[in-house]
């Protein structure tokens, strides 16, 4: 009877320290757009143009409530927040990643033009998100990452 009872309070002791355990553990609701994405094509909504940047070396890394485009052909990389709900993906607070300075808040858009970022803050549609592929648009631009 003892022996039975230390191993059901074993369990019963184990089970609860795992439990109580999970609010330590990191966890997102960002689901399948949490990783880190390749920019691959920009087309242009408005003449049906299309640009192949998949030579280049455009990356966005999105985890938690912070997103990171990095161009590592320039080393450039830049730091929003966002809010992704209901088929939208909202970015804001964008800055200049440089630790040295406090990643200073960017004030003009040129720098991320080339990731297909028109503005400082963005309301993307997502078109498609899947475990592989991430299309984002704007209503001026739709940008096609895939995941990597």
């Amino acid at each position: 009877m003892t022996k039975c009872f230390n191993i059901l309070f074993s369990l019963i002791a184990t089970a609860l320290l795992l439990v109580s355990c999970g609010d330590l553990l990191e966890h997102s609701q960002n689901g399948k757009l949490d990783g880190y994405w390749k920019l691959t094509t920009i087309d242009t909504l408005t003449t049906g143009g299309q640009k192949d940047v998949s030579e280049q070396s455009l990356f966005m890394a999105v985890q938690g409530k912070i997103m990171m485009l990095n161009n590592r052909d320039n080393g450039a990389e830049f730091i929003f927040q966002f809010n992704n709900s209901n088929g939208h993906l909202k970015i804001f607070d964008a800055r200049q990643s440089n630790r040295t300075t406090s990643d200073p808040l960017l004030t003009d858009p040129e720098a991320i033009r080339p990731f297909g970022f028109n503005n400082l803050e963005e309301d993307f549609t997502v078109e498609k998100l899947t475990s592989g592929k991430l299309v984002l648009n704007d209503g001026t631009l739709r940008l096609h990452f895939i995941k990597f």
